[in-house]
């Protein structure tokens, strides 16, 4: 694939206003003249601002997996990273690229073909719509489409255990109570009642 000038851009904050969203990022892919394999711009709270990255390259050489740590440099602009080649010109790659820090996160992924081109890119996201770094099972579903020159699956959404679990909790400790209070409550019933009739009886 020919190199381009390519810019994707997604916001983690579809139902919500921009100024309340998680980080999100943008990806930019230059012409041979730009020293860097890509660009990559971070936001939070749709304003410009460095957010650390971290992030590897994944391979599959000749058949053998390879992992490479990704380089990012400050470049330009305050919140935007040159992303080096420190990966080999052999095999197809996955870069996956995630957001450091305390934030809920942002993530990319990008595909490269035996041309050492782009071929795809991709912004997995999370149950509740915020972009991820890509797991490892969907890596290497990515490299063996890439391996065979056939597109790659589509990404679905991860957590979902996470929050029905966050969601399920509080009612189920919610329900434990109401138990708990009605078995205290039937049970001062219960004595009084006891204490009424052995009142009358006597």
């Amino acid at each position: 694939m020919r190199r381009f000038a390519l810019a994707f851009a997604v916001s983690l904050a579809a139902a919500t206003p921009a100024v309340a969203g998680p980080p999100w990022l943008t990806l930019e892919f230059r012409p041979n003249t730009f020293a860097g394999f890509m660009m990559i711009r971070t936001f939070h709270h749709g304003t410009p601002q460095a957010v650390p990255l971290t992030g590897t390259a994944e391979g599959l050489v000749n058949g053998q997996r390879r992992s490479v740590p990704l380089s990012f440099t400050l470049a330009e602009e305050p919140n935007v990273y040159s992303v080096a080649t420190t990966w080999g010109s052999e095999g197809v790659w996955v870069l996956n690229v995630a957001a450091a820090g305390d934030h809920i996160g942002a993530g990319a992924v990008v595909g490269i073909d035996r041309n050492g081109e782009p071929a795809f890119a991709r912004f997995p996201r999370s149950a509740i719509g915020a972009s991820r770094a890509a797991t490892a099972r969907e890596v290497d579903a990515m490299l063996r489409a890439l391996d065979a020159n056939a597109p790659p699956a589509a990404l679905g959404r991860t957590g979902w255990s996470a929050i029905v679990l966050r969601t399920a909790l509080p009612l189920i400790v919610l329900a434990v109570l109401v138990l708990g209070v009605a078995k205290l409550a039937a049970g001062i019933i219960s004595r009084a009642r006891r204490r009424t009739a052995d009142a009358v009886a006597a």
